[in-house]
């Protein structure tokens, strides 16, 4: 797990958290999202949500139908995310279409995982499964929704089993 902090500038303005601020709750949820998958994977997180510009710098991307945001990283930084991203959940939109994306982004996190700790491409697991490195792209990137059908085989393809699981919803009372 990776430490995600803001450049705040001299006058200790945070030009990020601004941005952030400035976006409407549904495509600042995917925003978050987005970002928690640059927490958990670091540099390692290629596109299409993170793209090397040079020196060290990134551009953080985040796609929303036309809506594209793009957050520039790297360099100094102060203030934390989980701090913003705190604040940012206590707004009630912004929260319903975060959690919303739970499930999503845990196959998306979890299709990632299981390349690399194989150290196996898009394009290999593409010629193990027979699904087209593009679908499995479109997965990852979170443009498209697999079936359970090819959940299962790229489960195959990765020498892994499926498991899902319904688990209780410890917000809501039953």
């Amino acid at each position: 797990m990776y430490e995600v902090l803001f450049y705040d500038t001299i006058d200790g303005k945070c030009p990020v958290q601004d941005f952030l601020d400035s976006l409407e709750p549904k495509i600042l949820a995917k925003t978050l999202r987005t970002i928690d998958l640059l927490e958990t994977n670091g540099p390692l997180l290629r596109e299409p949500y993170s793209k090397h510009i040079q020196n060290g710098l990134f551009e953080l991307r985040t796609k929303q139908r036309s809506d594209i945001t793009r957050i520039m990283s790297g360099g100094m930084a102060m203030s934390n995310y989980r701090a913003y991203k705190e604040k940012a959940l206590q707004n009630p939109e912004v929260k319903t279409e975060y959690d919303a994306l739970q499930a999503e982004y845990d196959i998306i996190q979890s299709l990632i995982d299981a390349r690399a700790n194989q150290n196996i491409t898009q394009k290999e697991l593409s010629l193990k499964t027979g699904i087209p490195q593009a679908d499995i792209s479109r997965i990852e990137n979170g443009t498209r929704n697999p079936s359970l059908s090819t959940l299962k085989k790229l489960a195959q393809g990765l020498g892994m089993q499926l498991r899902l699981e319904f688990i209780p919803d410890s917000a809501k009372k039953v």
